[in-house]
This record gives C-alpha cells, sequence and structure tokens, in this order.
C-alpha cells in the first residue's frame, strides 16, 4: 500500500502540537481568598486574587475579570498591584463583594491570560508605556471553579448594615421670629452604603430649607468607610420641637438589630417687639429748642455741644457710606445669582421678613417643581426700597 505523504506531515504536525495544548495552563499558577463564605444581604465580603507566571521566558500579562451579576452581587475593586522580576511577571487584585440576594449561590469568576513574545512587542513599541491592552496578543480565558457562598437573609428591614453613628446638632435653641435656626445632622459608619435616607424633618408650620450634602466614600478590606453631613435651616413664626430622628441598622459584627435615635429638641421663637419699633413721641423737642430755652444757663456749653453735633453727624455719614456700600453689595449677589435657590439663600440670609413676598414664590419652584420668572424677581427686588 502507497503512503500518503500529506497525511504522514499532518500527524508529524499534530504530534508536536499536542503538548503545548495539553501543557498551556502550566506557564502560570493562581490563588484565591475569601476572608468568609457565609455572610448577611449586603455585607462586605474581601477576596484577594493572585496569578503569576511560573515560565520567565515568556512575555505574560494578566487581567482578572469578576462575572458581575448585578442583581446578585456588586463587586468593587480595591486595589490591583503588579510586580515585574527576573521571574516573570505578578499580579494581586483585591475586591469587595456584596451579595444582593439571600440563598446559596455561586459566585462565577473567570480570568484573562494574555501571551506575547519580544518580535510581536518590538512591532508595537513606539516608546510610550507597554500596555497589554494596546499590543499584538493570544488570549485565553481561564474560568476558575465556582465559589459556594451561604448569603442569610437580614432579620428586618433596615437602612443601614453595618455599624453606624448619628451626631445631631443646632447653633441655638432660641431664636426670632425672622432668624432661621440651623440643624445639622452627620451620619458616620463601616459597611455597606445607606439605602433609603431621607433625614429631612417634617415639622407643622415651620420651613425647611436643606442645602447639599457633603458624603465621603472609601473603601476598605471591612467594606464601605462613610461619612454624610446634612444640613438644615429651619424657620418658624412660632415655637417649634424638631422631632426625634430613627434609623433602623444592623450590625453583621454583632449580629444584631439596633436603632440610632436622637432626642427631640425644644426651639423657642421670640416674636417681634412692634413697640420697640415705633417712636412713641410724636414731637420730640429739637436740640436747636433746647439750646433757645436754656441758653441764658448752659451758654458756655456751646462749643462742646457743636463739637457733639460733629462728631454724630460725621458717623451719620460714615454709616450712611457703609449702609450704601452693602446695599450695592446685596445688589451685585442678586444680579449673580444663577438659580432660584442661591437667590432663596441669599434672601434668607439677608431679611426673611423684608423678602418674604419673593421667598414664598422662590419656594414654589425649589421645593415643589414650580415654575417662576427669575429675572422678573431679581428686576422686583433690585427696584424695591432700601
Amino acid at each position: 500500500m502507497k503512503k500518503n505523504p500529506g497525511n504522514f506531515a499532518f500527524f508529524q504536525i499534530l504530534f508536536l502540537v499536542l503538548p503545548l495544548l495539553l501543557f498551556a495552563k502550566a506557564d502560570f499558577k493562581y490563588e484565591l481568598h475569601l476572608n468568609k463564605h457565609t455572610a448577611f444581604v449586603n455585607e462586605p465580603i474581601f477576596l484577594t486574587f493572585k496569578v503569576w507566571q511560573t515560565d520567565p521566558k515568556k512575555i505574560m500579562f494578566f487581567e482578572f475579570a469578576p462575572v458581575e451579576d448585578k442583581s446578585t452581587f456588586e463587586l468593587k475593586l480595591l486595589r490591583q498591584k503588579s510586580n515585574k522580576s527576573l521571574n516573570g511577571t505578578s499580579v494581586t487584585f483585591e475586591y469587595l463583594i456584596f451579595p444582593k440576594k439571600p440563598g446559596k449561590t455561586l459566585l462565577n469568576l473567570f480570568f484573562l491570560v494574555k501571551r506575547t513574545s519580544e518580535e510581536r512587542l518590538a512591532t508595537n513599541n513606539t516608546g510610550e508605556p507597554v500596555k497589554a491592552k494596546a499590543i499584538d496578543t493570544t488570549d485565553t480565558r481561564e474560568v476558575i471553579k465556582p465559589l459556594k457562598l451561604n448569603i442569610k437573609p437580614l432579620p428586618k428591614k433596615v437602612s443601614l448594615v453595618g455599624d453606624y453613628e448619628l451626631k445631631v446638632s443646632i447653633d441655638k435653641n432660641q431664636t426670632e421670629v425672622q432668624s432661621p435656626v440651623y440643624l445639622t445632622l452627620i451620619l458616620k459608619g463601616v459597611g455597606a452604603i445607606p439605602k433609603n435616607i431621607n433625614l429631612k424633618p417634617v415639622i407643622e408650620d415651620v420651613r425647611v430649607f436643606d442645602d447639599e450634602p457633603k458624603v465621603s466614600i472609601n473603601y476598605d478590606k471591612d467594606g464601605v468607610h462613610y461619612e454624610g453631613k446634612f444640613s438644615y435651616a429651619l424657620l418658624s413664626e412660632k415655637d417649634f420641637k424638631i422631632p426625634a430622628i430613627e434609623i433602623d441598622g444592623f450590625s453583621y459584627t454583632k449580629n444584631r438589630v439596633y436603632k440610632l435615635k436622637s432626642s427631640p429638641l425644644v426651639i423657642s421663637v421670640k416674636p417681634v417687639n412692634l413697640k420697640s419699633l415705633v417712636d412713641e413721641k410724636d414731637n420730640p423737642q429739637s436740640i436747636y429748642e433746647s439750646f433757645l430755652k436754656f441758653r441764658e444757663l448752659f451758654v458756655y456749653l456751646l462749643i462742646f455741644v457743636s463739637g457733639y453735633i460733629s462728631a454724630i453727624l460725621v458717623s451719620s455719614i460714615q454709616k450712611f457710606g457703609y449702609k450704601r456700600k452693602e446695599g450695592n453689595s446685596f445688589k451685585k449677589e442678586v444680579k449673580s445669582a444663577k438659580d432660584a435657590k442661591t437667590l432663596l439663600k441669599l434672601l434668607l440670609r439677608e431679611d426673611s421678613l423684608r423678602y418674604r413676598v419673593w421667598i414664598e414664590k422662590l419656594e414654589v419652584e425649589v421645593y415643589q417643581g414650580g415654575r417662576s420668572n427669575l429675572k422678573e424677581i431679581k428686576r422686583e427686588i433690585l427696584k424695591s426700597p432700601a
């Protein structure tokens, strides 16, 4: 029987290639570690994945890409550390995993191995730093054996998962009708990011103005380090009480439900004293008339009185100039206000009673979704008497 030289060559090539396919994974190793396999919903799990090459002659890159099913898990990359030495490349990835659903589940993970050669690397080298995504590589997708996790449900519906604390403060407990009370709430803790938090107080006959929350979020091995500062201005024409603020939480480190609760705060509002604003004398006696009446007895005080009057006039002129300067500054701020919320804060700070008509119009737009003519409101304010 005559041998076919083509078939013989094919088997020779196959014999040489098979060992490469069989031992393709022999040029790297990896290890995977979880700090826990049982956790509550939203309890952070710390994952460490390290992969390194075992054949220093090769040029290799690694990318760890967890399969993120957002309905089941939420993942956050903390750090990625790369190390290159004579023995090759090693990369360590650190992640936080936040489970979303209770039950026994599998965490599916995979990573990419990118291989190249000196020749292929040279064709991509333009003098810039080498990046795995920018060079010609042969990629293989390596699937990691799924990890079994037992996710326990929370004992009850809570807004906080982790260990949190709440601090409540006010700038004063006595005020006047036109002067707001400033309420500050600070929520701080470690765990998962708070969900469905609404700390804005609702108080009858009290207008509440909120500022932009200041929130700081940092991720670490033990979870989210969260700090939120919430500020409110409260304005009322009578005494009122800030109710206790309550937030339900669950501590997975102590395995217990807890409640953050502040004490109610009573605010005393002093009404405007109308008598102090009215001059009870219909026709007070002038300095000149007094001088004529007692000129014989007090003629020697003429020089002193003249000097005193001069001092008052100078002081009045200076005060008038200062007030005029203040008025000009306020008008500039009104003109430069970019939106309704900025103008509302400015009017509240300047004089909440005097500008009440425009404050109410702006409140409708800022807090009730209404619409107002900002240019027209500015024009009316600027035309109003000083």
